[in-house]
């Protein structure tokens, strides 16, 4: 591979996303009720990151940006997030791939800090629920003509130092978890209605004096089977560190329990990059056969926005009829490896695309290895030595191998040892 890196545009995914309505009188959008796949493990996609910053807000001075929050509406898709100006607003970028994208305007601003801009629909009106601290309560706001022209509707539940509100819908009842601004409470409340009638569930608080896992990151996620998720921020060893995934054994009016998952962290501090010192929120979305979620990191201070998937699965690709073997393939053997592993792939060339390309990238996104292929081969392979593009042994962890020409990739997860 060659001696230095190249930084591209790599791979429109066409995303669809269908979801049928909860089995109640209320639909409610997004909803993963369906879908029986994990949001997790999350890598990097194979885009430059991060993909939105400070830098790329045009109306106002932004310090930095966090809390990103996805929805899609008509096969266009929205990023909303925080941006410090220096009072937190509520800013909005678009995309038709959400991979890259295009910022459009602030769409929110108060008296005082709003954050967290969880979005949601429900029957045919969007909402959201970003933090609003200052008035010690969770606020509900609904857009007249989306994504702009948020109107406040209503306070939910007031009378607390209410942070990073989260709501979802569950066996026909809403729920919503909420911390406090020390992050070291998250309280659990619940309605038969959304614009009212919230009452505090008799477990509530669930967590108490623990900054590990009180404070949300991210929206209640439901899948296929009942399955409840709760995201939360680590705040130790410092404020967004991690971010930890809780799946919930019970939730009903009256109980409450839940339970670390093996697989948290499912974000993490790098130690390095744009996310060096930390990570708190992530938003999955199903786009039909993965995920893609908006995640943001920061390093000395500064808060940016990445973009992360689950593995597309190579069945996926669309490739000629008449590529070796009549499928996609990328792997590695040996894997997990010491000191080199042989990568081996078959992927057809895109129609009218003049070149591919192999990336390696490390688990914060950052491409340590890149070669461009013109023509593109349909098949072939290359060994490689855990090194990056300056010869630098890279250490022990988890890495991600991609084979992209035009529309058409394949992705591999790569293990080094040391």
């Amino acid at each position: 591979m060659p001696g230095r890196q190249v930084c591209f545009a790599l791979v429109v995914i066409a995303l669809a996303a269908p979801c049928r309505a909860q089995e109640d009188s209320t639909s409610v959008l997004p909803d993963w009720t369906a879908v029986g796949t994990n949001f997790f493990p999350l890598a990097p996609a194979a885009v430059v990151q991060p993909a939105v910053t400070g830098a790329d807000v045009t109306d106002a001075h932004a310090y930095f940006v966090a809390d990103p929050f996805l929805f899609q509406e008509k096969g266009i898709w929205y990023l909303f997030f925080e941006a410090t100006v220096p009072l937190g607003v509520i800013a909005v970028a678009t995309s038709n791939d959400a991979l890259h994208w295009n910022y459009e305007r602030i769409v929110l601003r108060e008296t005082a800090q709003v954050s967290f801009p969880s979005v949601f629909k429900a029957d045919g009106e969007f909402y959201m629920t970003p933090e609003t601290t200052a008035w010690h309560a969770v606020r509900l706001y609904r857009a007249a003509s989306f994504p702009r022209g948020w109107t406040l509707v209503s306070e939910l539940v007031t009378g607390r130092d209410f942070a990073d509100p989260t709501i979802f819908r569950y066996h026909g009842r809403w729920w919503m978890f909420v911390s406090n601004a020390a992050s070291d409470t998250c309280w659990l409340y619940s309605s038969d209605t959304l614009e009212s009638g919230w009452v505090e569930h008799p477990a509530s608080p669930i967590i108490a004096g623990n900054r590990a896992r009180a404070r949300p990151a991210g929206r209640g996620l439901v899948l296929q089977g009942d399955r409840v998720f709760r995201l939360a921020q680590n705040d130790t060893p410092n404020y967004g560190h991690a971010v930890r995934l809780f799946e919930v054994d019970v939730l009903t009016p009256e109980t409450y329990h839940e339970n670390l998952s093996p697989d948290s962290p499912i974000l993490n501090a790098s130690g390095a990059g744009w996310n060096a010192d930390g990570m708190h929120t992530c938003d999955p979305w199903w786009t039909g056969d993965h995920w893609i979620a908006a995640v943001d990191g920061q390093a000395n201070g500064q808060w940016s926005i990445g973009i992360y998937t689950t593995p597309v699965p190579v069945t996926g690709v669309p490739i000629e009829p008449d590529a070796a073997a009549g499928r996609s393939m990328l792997q590695s053997a040996p894997n997990p490896f010491g000191r080199t592993t042989r990568i081996s792939y078959r992927l057809s060339p895109a129609p009218g695309a003049a070149s591919g390309q192999f990336l390696i990238s490390d688990a914060a996104g950052r491409i340590v290895r890149s070669e461009r292929l013109t023509p593109w081969p349909a098949a072939g392979s290359f060994l490689w030595d855990g090194r990056d593009a300056s010869g630098q042994r890279l250490p022990a962890g988890v890495y991600y191998g991609r084979a992209a020409c035009g529309d058409r990739a394949a992705t591999v997860r790569l293990v080094i040892l040391r």
